[in-house]
């Protein structure tokens, strides 16, 4: 299943995952008022859905704090965006999210697994190494991890990411 996951805010990490293919990228929002940025976020959004063509959405579902009043109108554009063309559109919070990261990264001697988004970045690049270490920003890490999350929670046969080959 061709995931295309978010990590929402001004700067929005993106990540697709169609089988053992993985691509990420971000984008910074341009605008110094909310209906600017929300313009030019949708806009962006909605050629990313079209260029990449996946079969759900996902994001990381993060509560309100200060600072990020913008987040539940994206979550919100979300929503419209993946109405529009027909896809589910569902998230995963932060917690749920950190606890299958480390969950699914465990067998790696190498991670000594504190929860941070190095430990994070590790496990992807030990899964996909031709990444490079350098490769994976932190808002990448975290669109790459709910993309990870969505295939696991919607394949019937999730991905078996300990030895890292599929089964």
């Amino acid at each position: 299943m061709k995931i295309l996951a978010f990590d929402l805010g001004r700067s929005t990490g993106w990540a697709i995952l169609d089988g053992d293919e993985l691509r990420t990228g971000s984008h910074t929002a341009e605008g110094a008022l909310a209906d600017e940025l929300f313009i030019d976020w949708h806009t962006w959004a909605k050629l990313l859905v079209n260029d990449t063509g996946p079969e759900a959405i996902a994001y990381e579902d993060i509560q309100f704090n200060r600072g990020k009043s913008y987040i539940p109108g994206m979550t919100a554009l979300l929503y419209v965006l993946a109405g529009e063309c027909g896809l589910t559109c569902f998230g995963v919070n932060s917690q749920e999210l950190k606890a299958f990261a480390r969950l699914s990264s465990a067998w790696d001697p190498e991670i000594k697994w504190a929860g941070s988004k190095l430990d994070m970045r590790l496990a992807l690049t030990s899964r996909w190494p031709s990444a490079g270490s350098d490769f994976f920003s932190e808002d990448e890490v975290d669109a790459a991890w709910v993309a990870l999350w969505a295939e696991d929670t919607l394949v019937e046969e999730p991905r078996e990411l300990a030895g890292g080959e599929d089964e």
